[in-house]
């Protein structure tokens, strides 16, 4: 019995890792008592065992007794633990993102109908909604954030920057464009574009003069990611998603003009969605 609590000690630091959720208070007052619970077993079966050998009944049941109220204890923590872990797994399952960012370009023509050797390229971040309960969620929104005043993505093919997505909808968020002579991602069509903006792409794209431009739903660019202080990694923003009585998720993205296969990518240090506290 002995090598029994021996081997249910040993395993607290697992017991702790699996079940208790990071910053819940709850969680960590029931693990508290199941260590409690692990070390009162411990310390009644070595009771037990000198009562035995002082051949006092009493002094027996009462150890047994508490050894049977800490493996109560014990149980009922875990169970307490593993429902805490299930709700809060239905919380971060709330909202659901694709595989990749998502892409598409359009080739850039001159009022006057010249075609170009440039595309425009938009990238969208892919938000679904994969709550536990089937719920619609109400105002779904994006936020870029980083840089500059927080901007509202627009969602895609709409000028609107929130929309309510029913169980197992998708919504796409613009997190922004390049210009360049490459074309990243499903091929849409052509666009067209004022003499000046062309006459500025078409002397900066040849030079390497690569930028990501953010724009807001109501089609305004607000600033642009690129020029001489470019960082060798490319640049971090972080999207804020969020909807109506739902806790907000921050996702990390990493932003790389140069790269002209994926520019827009999930950062790896935080691929998963993460949960504002």
């Amino acid at each position: 019995m002995g090598a029994i609590w021996t081997f249910i000690s040993s395993l607290f630091p697992n017991y702790i890792a699996a079940f208790l959720p990071s910053g819940d208070k709850l969680a960590v007052f029931i693990t508290l008592w199941v260590f409690l619970a692990i070390f009162l077993g411990r310390w009644c079966w070595q009771k037990v065992m000198l009562a035995r050998s002082n051949k006092n009944p009493f002094k027996v049941i009462f150890p047994i007794a508490l050894i049977a109220l800490s493996l109560v204890g014990l149980l009922g923590g875990g169970i307490m633990l593993a429902r805490i872990r299930e709700a809060t797994a239905s919380q971060h399952a709330t909202y659901a993102l694709a595989p990749h960012i998502y892409s598409e370009a359009h080739s850039i023509k001159a009022k006057n109908g010249r075609e170009t050797k440039l595309y425009e390229n938009t990238f969208y971040l892919v938000v679904g909604n994969s709550s536990d309960d089937g719920a619609t969620l109400k105002r779904v929104q994006a936020e870029i954030q980083g840089y500059e005043t927080p901007v509202l993505a627009p969602i895609k093919d709409s000028a609107l920057s929130e929309i309510d997505l029913k169980h197992g909808q998708w919504a796409f968020f613009a997190v922004g464009r390049i210009v360049s002579t490459a074309n990243i991602g499903l091929f849409k069509g052509s666009v067209t574009i004022d003499d000046d903006q062309l006459k500025f792409f078409e002397h900066n794209v040849p030079l390497g003069g690569l930028k990501f431009d953010v724009w807001s739903f109501d089609n305004k660019r607000h600033y642009g990611l690129g020029g001489p202080s470019y960082p060798s990694d490319g640049w971090k923003m972080t999207m804020l998603i969020s909807s109506q009585d739902k806790k907000s998720k921050q996702i990390a993205l990493n932003i790389d003009p140069q790269n002209q296969k994926t520019p827009v990518t999930y950062d790896s240090s935080e691929r998963s969605v993460r949960e504002l506290r």
